[in-house]
């Protein structure tokens, strides 16, 4: 009984009072150590970690710092107030912006990309002003924002496609590169957009460029979760949210299942690659795709037949392949470590297994699936990308914002190859 009251009172706190982000240092006796916090049902997938291995940087809210001290763990806190360290980061100056822009023009040859309204980082609703600005300039090259489902909310995910006959339908590899399936990570969808306007800005310019669009069909969805990032800008409207999950409304109290443990490829396989309790960050929902935004991505996967994929996020400054929701390597794990190795040659990322890199794992995911199911689609090889390191977290100042991009050009690229089937590119 009494532990039932304290879960009540826990999931209670958790969702109605307004919540306060610190990030912590959690002093490490063993490996197991992290595998006990992520039982919890707190994130670890960000975790960073300090002092070789004795020590490990969180990212937590108030109600999970009390969770933590009544499980016996103890902590030191770094930055007591998120949200107000985040508010008091200087902002750029203007000759600052235009110095970043100028180089971008020059150096990458891109002018479309600028700066949103919330904390540097476009809004949902200036992602559709770019999906449509993108449209006008280059009908040739990319279509029109099209719907693929409905959010919880009824908000609609876009998608769109760039190819040089972007209305056709042609036998061509196909390749997907999405974003924002957790909502406080908006480097991820900048990093997606910021390759997009190169893609289309290039391809009269740079025959690599114009070879992938004209031999590949290259999908994007931007923001794969708009009533997550949507809460964000409504609650933080200049930035710093930290609502990660989508906003499935679980009573009156109660929201959000974590997307990217809804999949449906090992689904719920355990409670610390994902949680079976609703309040938690990592709650994997009630059954595999029962939210209608990992729905969405699993049958446009099923209707393309991608052969590759990036599932964007931020951050940790790693390249993450399968398996996910365990320890064991995959059939194709050596093609996974080549591709991984030669990404990382250009932005200088940590590649390998969630357990390799974060010494956690995770279960339900987009790129365990879209690896893993190969009855209703054809094998992809996918992967996440952790942009940022954790002088960034979860949203880079807005200095950070175009670099973090550009440091992911010449995977994104490779992606592209990938989807051909070719081989360690040395020369591309």
């Amino acid at each position: 009984m009494i532990r039932k009251i304290y879960i009540f009172l826990f999931t209670l706190m958790l969702t109605v009072s307004a919540q306060q982000y610190q990030l912590i240092s959690v002093s490490l006796t063993s490996p197991e150590d992290l595998q006990r916090i992520a039982a919890l049902g707190i994130e670890t997938e960000h975790a960073h970690f300090e002092k070789g291995e004795s020590a490990v940087e969180l990212f937590i809210s108030t109600a999970e710092a009390e969770l933590l001290r009544s499980s016996g763990i103890t902590f030191r806190v770094l930055i007591e107030d998120w949200k107000q360290h985040f508010d008091a980061r200087p902002a750029m100056t203007e000759s600052e912006k235009s110095e970043q822009l100028a180089y971008s023009r020059g150096a990458y040859g891109v002018t479309g990309f600028g700066y949103g309204s919330m904390g540097g980082y476009y809004t949902f609703a200036e992602v559709v002003a770019q999906l449509d600005s993108m449209y006008a300039q280059f009908p040739n090259l990319i279509t029109q924002r099209f719907s693929i489902g409905t959010s919880v909310e009824g908000r609609t995910i876009w998608a769109v496609k760039i190819s040089d006959n972007p209305n056709l339908e042609e036998p061509e590899p196909r390749v997907l590169y999405d974003a924002l399936i957790h909502a406080r990570e908006p480097q991820a969808m900048a990093t997606v957009i910021y390759y997009m306007y190169y893609l289309l800005e290039n391809y009269n310019t740079n025959p690599e460029v114009k070879y992938l669009i004209n031999n590949r069909e290259m999908y994007f969805v931007p923001v794969v979760n708009p009533d997550g990032y949507e809460h964000n800008r409504i609650t933080s409207s200049g930035g710093g949210g930290m609502w990660r999950k989508n906003r499935y409304a679980q009573g009156s109290t109660v929201y959000g299942v974590d997307l990217n443990r809804n999949y449906g490829y090992m689904w719920a396989y355990d409670n610390v690659g994902s949680s079976g309790t609703p309040s938690s960050e990592t709650y994997r929902g009630p059954s595999a795709f029962s939210e209608p935004e990992s729905r969405v991505i699993r049958d446009l996967a099923i209707a393309k037949g991608f052969k590759s994929y990036i599932n964007y996020h931020s951050y940790n400054n790693s390249i993450i392949y399968p398996w996910g929701y365990t320890n064991a390597l995959t059939p194709d794990s050596v093609q996974y470590r080549d591709y991984a190795a030669y990404m990382a040659k250009f932005n200088g990322y940590t590649y390998g297994t969630s357990y390799q890199t974060l010494a956690y794992n995770s279960n339900g995911t987009g790129r365990d699936w879209m690896y893993g199911e190969q009855t209703q689609k054809p094998k992809v090889f996918g992967f996440v990308f952790e942009v940022g390191g954790d002088g960034d977290g979860f949203w880079p100042s807005q200095s950070r914002i175009i670099p973090l991009a550009q440091q992911n050009i010449r995977p994104n690229l490779y992606l592209a190859w990938i989807a051909g089937g070719y081989p360690q590119l040395t020369n591309h």
